[in-house]
């Protein structure tokens, strides 16, 4: 009866260990995978407001009254803040017909006319 349950026992440390073992290098190339994806996106954003920045978008945004209107809000400049839009617009699925997709309002529901 004792060896039974110590014999169970080894059975369960070594599944265990098999499974941890088939599991850490999965968990390694998950970690690296999003470090790498954390790292492009930072760089694209950074190239995307250099972009701006290079196409004079600040002058463009000062005439339209938006940089007098961030800075009062106390927000970054437009050019951080559209390099910030455009990384999370890619992720969403709001920016793939320009039109916000909410998934908890079904067809038939409708805005009240005022």
């Amino acid at each position: 009866m004792i060896q039974d349950i110590a014999d169970a026992l080894v059975q369960s440390w070594q599944n265990f260990a098999r499974a941890f073992v088939l599991f850490v290098p999965r968990l390694v190339a998950a970690t690296i995978i999003f470090a790498g994806g954390l790292v492009v996106s930072l760089i694209v954003r950074r190239a995307i407001q250099r972009l701006l920045v290079w196409l004079r978008f600040d002058r463009l945004s000062l005439r339209a009254g938006a940089s007098e209107m961030l800075r009062k809000a106390e927000m970054p400049t437009a050019e951080v803040l559209v390099g910030k839009m455009v990384l999370s617009c890619r992720r969403s699925t709001r920016c793939s017909s320009g039109r916000f997709k909410d998934s908890s309002m079904s067809s038939s529901d409708s805005f009240p006319a005022s």
